[in-house]
């Protein structure tokens, strides 16, 4: 099945399942990490977070999609690549100074995070999909990503009681920039290729 689907929708799928596999390793217990470790937290103040991030990507969201053109899709690629680093940067923020100020902090640069990321990588996956096989291809895309989400909620449990919150967002940063490698396998193998969308 895997063989049958475009190189370049198959890197996104793989970036996509380490991408979510990070966030999930963290994003179910974040009350718990605020409540436990944080000096006055609460649930209500993880609750805020959440919605402090949604707001931040919505708006992110919508200036990068309205003022950046992506006319390839090497280009959509690096941007998508941008915005996993940024959010590498933010898991180690967090896990290097715990505090009320740097968990807000983690969610505003993960909110610009995913603005940067979501409109350049998704109509990639749409440009690039073939109709006649765009079901076994979302399915394909379901199964990889969400065998990792679910692996990676087990783990983040195990790895926040075992190793403490500290190592859970080290790993997460690093689980997370382990994405951009499927980009990186992508290009190099068709680095003489002129096939992506929207080049010459």
């Amino acid at each position: 099945m895997l063989r049958k689907i475009n190189p370049i929708v198959l890197a996104f799928i793989f970036s996509e399942a380490f991408f979510w596999s990070a966030w999930n390793l963290v994003s179910p217990i974040i009350a718990v990490y605020v409540v436990s470790a944080l000096p006055n937290g609460s649930v209500q103040t993880a609750a805020f977070g959440f919605t402090l991030y949604l707001l931040v990507r919505v708006i992110v969201g919508l200036f990068v999609s309205n003022l950046i053109s992506f006319p390839s899709d090497r280009k959509r690629m690096v941007t998508d690549a941008t915005g996993m680093v940024l959010l590498s940067c933010c898991y180690l923020l967090i896990a290097l100074i715990p505090s009320l100020l740097t968990f807000y902090i983690f969610f505003i640069i993960a909110g610009i995070s995913f603005g940067i990321s979501s409109p350049a990588k998704y109509p990639m996956f749409s440009l690039n999909l073939n109709r006649q096989q765009a079901s076994k291809t979302w399915s394909t895309y379901d199964a990889i990503t969400f065998t990792g989400m679910g692996i990676a909620i087990a783990l983040g449990g195990v790895i926040a009681t075992k190793f403490g919150f500290k190592t859970l967002f080290v790993i997460s940063s690093i689980v997370n920039i382990i994405g951009i490698l499927p980009y990186w396998i992508y290009n190099n193998l068709h680095k003489d290729h002129k096939h992506f969308n929207g080049e010459k």
